[in-house]
């Protein structure tokens, strides 16, 4: 699930998959005291944070999430700069955890990362700040090394930017 702002407007994207698993919660345009009430509830009766969209809408940020009942240790921040992005992948990958959910959004005139990390390695590579051409490049180089793109997200700041992580599993 993705929230971004069109025409005005709070907009989702949304991928179904069919499964009959029916351990999800899923919730929008939540303001944040109901997202985190909701948040502190889900994880007591354990589930965890599989998706976290956050937009800004008229001054204020909402967010979209999932949750799925499973085991596993995981791991998840918002309101991370870029800086503090790369320095949680980098902490959390060298001990032993990966990248399971990325997203980025813009408060104000700075963009943010919200990021969720899951217990379990695998290759993977992350290449944050990019414009279109250099995702492109990116994206050559990384699947000419048998990378796939695990998560692209991006955001809109007077031109397009990108992030995404490459991954062999």
């Amino acid at each position: 699930m993705d929230s971004y702002l069109s025409g005005g407007q709070i907009c989702y994207a949304v991928v179904y998959v069919k499964d009959s698993d029916k351990n999800w919660k899923t919730y929008y345009y939540q303001p944040l005291k109901d997202y985190q009430e909701y948040y502190n509830k889900h994880i007591k009766e354990g589930y965890y944070l599989y998706n976290l969209s956050i937009v800004e809408y008229k001054g204020t940020l909402y967010f979209t999430s999932a949750y799925k009942k499973t085991e596993g240790d995981w791991y998840a921040k918002y309101a991370l700069t870029g800086n503090e992005y790369k320095q949680l992948f980098d902490n959390y990958y060298k001990a032993g955890w990966h990248l399971s959910y990325l997203d980025t959004y813009i408060t104000g005139e700075k963009e943010y990362y919200s990021a969720i990390f899951k217990k379990g390695k695998y290759s993977s590579e992350y290449a944050p700040y990019l414009t279109g051409t250099q995702y492109e490049s990116i994206f050559d180089q990384y699947t000419y090394k048998a990378y796939k793109p695990h998560l692209v997200t991006g955001y809109y700041k007077g031109a397009s930017y990108y992030a995404a992580d490459f991954s062999k599993k």
